[in-house]
């Protein structure tokens, strides 16, 4: 999994993990696994709308990594890496990776002329998740990748993360 976040208090309280190892869908387990597509994703993120609307505009938005006070913490260059909200570097990042072609609502098509399609897991009993998830979903798709929001019971989260399943899922890191 990759790690990208949205507010945080300490460690992270609501990470997007990226299933690395995704293989339900080759054409998506292979974008996910790219360096590019997780930094395009990182960028569309709109964090201060998030913190605004989800953490009532407390907390800071950065990376899942240690806080500054943690012995390791590796310093503020790698705790805002690729948390600016920047969608017109998403959709350069996007394109660079050849999905440069769309349907007809605007969502990009991957080289099997699918959509481009997300999954986030998210389980309710955490905080604001599903709200973080919503927002999020929000803004992928403003740069063109179709976003379904998923909220599973826990056990079935779980279950489906120890068995491969999950394409990206939200949860902390501390």
């Amino acid at each position: 999994y990759k790690v990208i976040t949205w507010p945080t208090f300490g460690g992270a309280d609501a990470v997007v993990m990226f299933n690395q190892t995704y293989k339900a869908d080759p054409e998506m387990g292979r974008l996910m696994a790219m360096k590019d597509f997780r930094v395009a994703m990182s960028h569309a993120v709109n964090r201060d709308q998030i913190k605004e609307s989800a953490f009532l505009g407390l907390g800071e938005a950065r990376q899942g990594v240690p806080a500054p006070w943690h012995p390791y913490f590796p310093g503020e260059e790698h705790a805002k890496k690729y948390t600016a909200y920047d969608a017109a570097q998403a959709n350069k990042l996007l394109d660079g990776l050849g999905l440069t072609k769309r349907d007809a609502q605007g969502i990009r098509l991957l080289p099997n002329c699918k959509p481009a399609t997300i999954e986030i897991s998210v389980v309710p009993a955490f905080g604001a998740w599903p709200d973080v998830a919503q927002l999020v979903a929000k803004d992928w798709e403003k740069v063109g990748i179709k976003t379904i929001v998923q909220i599973r019971e826990r056990a079935l989260h779980f279950k489906m993360r120890d068995a491969n399943e999950l394409m990206t899922e939200v949860r902390n890191d501390d």
